[in-house]
């Protein structure tokens, strides 16, 4: 809890830091051109680490109803694209092949995990653009597997089951990387409700894939006439 309250005082000192300077110095605009921008990339990232916060507790409490509704993989897709946009430092480059895959899922549980995934991605990550790149196959007859892959710094593979704990923060690996240790572990959490599982399929210096797993529900069938 103090790592998540640091990280809440992080963006908020930077929107008083620089509402405060622009407040000084209103009257040159072009030295402070792109400050307003700055202070609502600040905000996004405060109220992301917010709901990232109040959706892991009423998760880990029980409290989270889900809304499931069949909906196509690539309209998940569609409103990550959206998300990236003007959300992350550097430019991300994402391509997809999912056909007409389509899950039974809470849309808004599933729109956090994959924005939760893409930030991972763009935070351990030194390359311009970052790619990310989105992939989806039958599992045995029924569910499908989603791959989604990165170009960033890589996991150790003794680290592959720990990133999933809560709170859990890889140890420095160069510039430190800000971070609530909390967007994994509610992946996996989101993962459970919906009777699937998150793993890192494989992992290098040149990127992860991380392997979620969607079990199809099973529905009774009427019974046929005789």
């Amino acid at each position: 809890m103090a790592t998540v309250s640091h990280e809440l005082r992080t963006p908020l000192a930077s929107i008083r830091l620089l509402a405060e300077t622009m407040e000084r110095k209103l009257s040159k605009l072009p030295e402070m051109r792109d400050y307003p921008e700055r202070i609502i990339q600040a905000a996004d990232g405060l109220h992301f680490l917010v709901e990232n916060i109040l959706s892991f507790n009423r998760i880990d409490k029980g409290r989270w109803q889900l809304k499931p509704a069949r909906i196509k993989l690539d309209e998940l897709i569609g409103m990550l694209r959206s998300d990236l946009v003007g959300n992350t430092a550097v430019p991300v480059q994402l391509t997809a092949d999912v056909g007409d895959v389509e899950l039974e899922v809470d849309p808004s549980l599933m729109r956090l995990l994959f924005i939760n995934l893409a930030r991972n991605s763009c935070a351990y990550n030194r390359r311009n653009p970052v790619e990310l790149t989105i992939r989806a196959y039958p599992h045995q007859g029924h569910g499908c597997v989603v791959l989604f892959s990165d170009n960033g710094i890589g996991i150790p593979e003794a680290e592959w089951e720990n990133v999933f704990r809560d709170f859990y923060r890889l140890g420095s690996q160069g510039s430190e990387v800000h971070g609530s240790g909390i967007g994994l572990a509610l992946c996996r959490k989101i993962m459970a409700l919906h009777g699937g599982r998150i793993s890192i399929d494989n992992s290098s210096p040149q990127g992860t894939t991380f392997s979620l797993l969607f079990h199809e529900p099973r529905h009774e069938r009427p019974e046929q006439p005789s």
